[in-house]
């Protein structure tokens, strides 16, 4: 398995272990999240951002992951995997610009010192 420090490392981490055979299933339970983790926040595209190819497929190196994972499915499993990747990466790819266009909005909008007269 490889390292899952990247934009969606945890769900690969998920699919590797579903992806292994039997899965013990709890009938409850719950998940703790930090309010100021790193996902809670838009800077998480800018922190795992390490290439180029990150702008636009934000997901790439977790959807290259998966599809190593998946590579004995089958052909209509593939593209159905394929497909909502490509939708998650262009849906992240708006919300990362959409972002980065408010936060340079913030730093050119940022009022000047008036001098007094």
């Amino acid at each position: 398995m490889s390292d899952c420090r990247y934009l969606g490392g945890d769900w690969t981490l998920v699919a590797n272990l579903l992806v292994g055979g039997k899965f013990k299933r709890l009938e409850c339970g719950y998940v703790e999240r930090g309010k100021r983790g790193v996902s809670n926040g838009l800077d998480i595209f800018m922190i795992y951002r390490t290439r180029l190819v990150c702008w636009v497929f934000p997901f790439f190196v977790m959807s290259r992951e998966l599809f190593k994972i998946f590579r004995k499915a089958q052909f209509q499993q593939k593209l159905k995997l394929f497909v909502r990747l490509l939708r998650l990466n262009f849906s992240a790819f708006k919300t990362q610009l959409k972002f980065e266009k408010q936060k340079r909005g913030q730093r050119t909008h940022r009022t000047l010192p008036v001098s007094g007269s």
